[in-house]
């Protein structure tokens, strides 16, 4: 068995909908960055996700979309765990984020976190963990259709896509 084909055979979630929360995950992430939502006072360059959850609420609290208000419910209900320094999952509440979709937004991030990060290995979460990560899909989607990023999100693809037309 190849590292590759080991590390998702003992991963605690399903591994298409790992590889698509990774996919919008980083694209949404490069168009936060091209939108100018970046951390301050660092030496790198970092997402200001804290800064974009807080200015979205005002246009996605307009979804009404059963699907990402079920999504949000669940991202705010089963808020993503936290790995301790001693490896265990601790049940965690919410660190910020005063409305219910900034939380959503958040418990997005650090699913994504734990996946990268941590050690999904526990296969008595494997439905937990696939529930949050196909809520954390869908938020992520709707994030990546809002006015002042789609064009990052969609730019280049819609830029490729007429290239390859003509």
């Amino acid at each position: 068995m190849t590292p590759v084909a080991f590390a998702y055979e003992i991963l605690a979630a399903d591994k298409e909908k790992v590889i698509s929360l990774f996919g919008i995950f980083s694209r949404l992430e490069y168009s936060l960055k091209k939108a100018g939502y970046r951390r301050k006072n660092l030496k790198y360059l970092a997402c200001d996700w804290r800064s974009f959850s807080k200015s979205a609420v005002n246009e996605l609290k307009q979804c009404d979309a059963p699907l990402f208000l079920a999504a949000v419910d669940l991202l705010v209900d089963k808020f993503p765990r936290q790995q301790n320094i001693d490896m265990t999952w601790d049940d965690k509440t919410p660190p910020f984020g005063s409305s219910r979709i900034e939380i959503a937004i958040n418990s997005s991030v650090r699913i994504r976190n734990n996946l990268f990060h941590g050690g999904k290995d526990d296969f008595r979460n494997f439905e937990r963990n696939n529930q949050l990560i196909d809520a954390a899909i869908v938020v992520l989607s709707e994030c990546s259709n809002i006015n002042e990023i789609q064009h990052y999100y969609y730019g280049a693809t819609n830029a490729y896509v007429r290239a390859e037309a003509l």
